[in-house]
C-alpha cells in the first residue's frame, strides 16, 4: 500500500538480513521486491518516527 511508504522506511534496511527477510517476505505474499515508492503515489508524510 503506498499510503504507507513502507520500503521508504530506513527499519526496512538497517542490516542486509532484514531486507532479506523482507524481501522474501514481499515475494512470498505476491508483491514487488524491496524497492522504492514513487513519492508521487503517497497521499500524505508519515513519520519514521511514529511507532
Amino acid at each position: 500500500n503506498p499510503l504507507y511508504n513502507f520500503w521508504n522506511r530506513s527499519f526496512t534496511r538497517c542490516a542486509p538480513e532484514i531486507e532479506k527477510l523482507f524481501d522474501s517476505v514481499a515475494r512470498s505474499c505476491g508483491g514487488p521486491a524491496v524497492k522504492a515508492v514513487d513519492d508521487s503515489l503517497v497521499s500524505g508524510p508519515i513519520s519514521d518516527n511514529s511507532h
